[in-house]
């Protein structure tokens, strides 16, 4: 599609205007897909730029837009000048954030490169810039004219950035039907496999990625400016994700984070709003099959607390989430602090990394260490030669290998340890394994 894109873009009459495309790319894609993206776009008659700008969420900043409007100004750029993204979610943002703010607007079309970005960044949009008090502050509405997405530069991402655009897919699935969450389901191994996914079956993938952007198109189309809550459902998972980014300096990746968000929430709706067991374990189940890595926290609850106030979801003295009462029944919900603080800790306890096991573990090392010498030393005397002479002339190789297997095998085995540590009695520590009540039939389970 990439060698095509020049006249593909020359079909589009609502942009015959364009004379020239100015490509943003980071310095992770701009070397694989720069070159090929520009020489297409001069094959089709327009003259073609190129700037690019650092790889990363440190790139989403004023600071940098503001590079762009300059270098757009030093090239002459009008009004008869089209910006294109090339690249992930953020220089999406970032792109779409300049091309609807420099000449009071001018046309945008998104060439997206990771997963993630095909289902996400490049529909819908929004655009937007972080500051330090947070992700997504400044921003703007502009839809793309045209968005180009290649799934053959898929197979270039690695393992993290894969998981993390699986993660969006499944939020997709969990928000919008039974129908695509169990087909997702079904199909889970094959797409948490890239170069299988990127090859033998690029038809699922396609296929998946076509259910995900029309699901929200439609949503997008019910509410285009986020006005009327029914947009807002795109953001579950979203509230403790930000955080979670945010605290981490951008370290984690988006979809991760949110993946992260989404297994906290459906335990929060547990308390909340009445989400049962059956929905905790049906969509842990989907992000495992995903192989959707978990994301160890270590931030305190508070300064999570302290970061989710600062998103733009927040009010004064409540924080709003997204919760699922079953698969493609969500609402928003405000959530009080002291609520939420409870929550945040018994999750917080649950998935920050085990150091006490790290100590334990390296002692116990240290410890084998210390015996293995003596066991040895044991099984092992010094003979001499005459000795070892007379000991092998009387007995075959073969029985000395047996003695010495017989003498490993008499080796004690160590102890279990039966102590256990108790469970803050918290939603989030529940079980997903345990049996529910039967209550009533749940959306969560096939219909037989």
């Amino acid at each position: 599609m990439l060698d095509r894109f020049g006249q593909d873009v020359r079909s589009l009459t609502r942009i015959a205007h364009v004379t020239q495309a100015v490509i943003i790319t980071d310095k992770n894609v701009g070397p694989l897909y720069a070159k090929r993206t520009a020489s297409s776009l001069r094959q089709a008659g327009y003259r073609a730029h190129i700037l690019t700008i650092p790889a990363g969420e440190g790139s989403k900043t004023i600071d940098v837009a503001s590079e762009l409007f300059q270098a757009l100004a030093q090239l002459g750029c009008a009004r008869d000048t089209l910006i294109v993204s090339l690249g992930g979610g953020v220089v999406g943002d970032i792109a779409g954030f300049v091309g609807a703010t420099y000449m009071r607007g001018v046309p945008v079309i998104h060439v997206p490169t990771t997963l993630l970005a095909m289902i996400d960044a490049s529909v819908g949009g929004k655009t937007a810039l972080d500051l330090p008090q947070g992700k997504n502050l400044v921003g703007a509405f502009k839809q793309p004219e045209y968005v180009c997405a290649d799934l053959t530069v898929l197979s270039t991402l690695d393992a993290e950035q894969w998981a993390s655009g699986l993660a969006e897919l499944a939020k997709m699935a969990i928000i919008t039907s039974d129908e695509f969450f169990f087909w997702l389901s079904d199909h889970a191994s094959i797409l948490a496999d890239c170069d299988a996914a990127c090859s033998a079956h690029a038809e699922i993938l396609a296929e998946a990625l076509t259910r995900a952007i029309r699901a929200k198109v439609d949503l997008v189309a019910k509410d285009e400016f986020d006005t009327k809550g029914v947009r807002a459902l795109l953001n579950y998972g979203h509230t403790l994700g930000h955080a979670l980014e945010a605290l981490s300096g951008y370290a984690v990746l988006h979809g991760l984070a949110v993946a992260e968000g989404m297994r906290f929430s459906v335990r929060l709706a547990c308390a909340v709003c009445g989400a049962s067991l059956d929905m905790v374990k049906a969509q842990d189940d989907l992000l495992d099959a995903l192989k959707i890595p978990s994301v160890p926290l270590t931030p305190t609850a508070n300064k999570l607390l302290v970061s989710m106030h600062a998103d733009k979801k927040a009010t004064s003295q409540k924080i709003r989430f997204v919760l699922p009462t079953d698969i493609a029944h969500l609402g928003l919900f405000e959530v009080d602090d002291e609520t939420l603080s409870i929550h945040l800790k018994a999750w917080v306890s649950q998935r920050r990394p085990k150091r006490t096991s790290q100590r334990r573990t390296k002692q116990i090392a240290e410890d084998a260490q210390v015996e293995e010498p003596k066991k040895t030393a044991t099984r092992t005397r010094k003979k001499t030669a005459t000795q070892t002479e007379e000991k092998e002339a009387a007995q075959p190789k073969t029985s000395t290998r047996r003695k010495a297997q017989g003498a490993t095998e008499k080796k004690p085995a160590a102890k279990a340890s039966t102590r256990s540590r108790k469970k803050p009695e918290s939603v989030a520590q529940q079980s997903t394994e345990a049996q529910p009540q039967e209550t009533k039939k749940r959306r969560t389970q096939r219909k037989a």
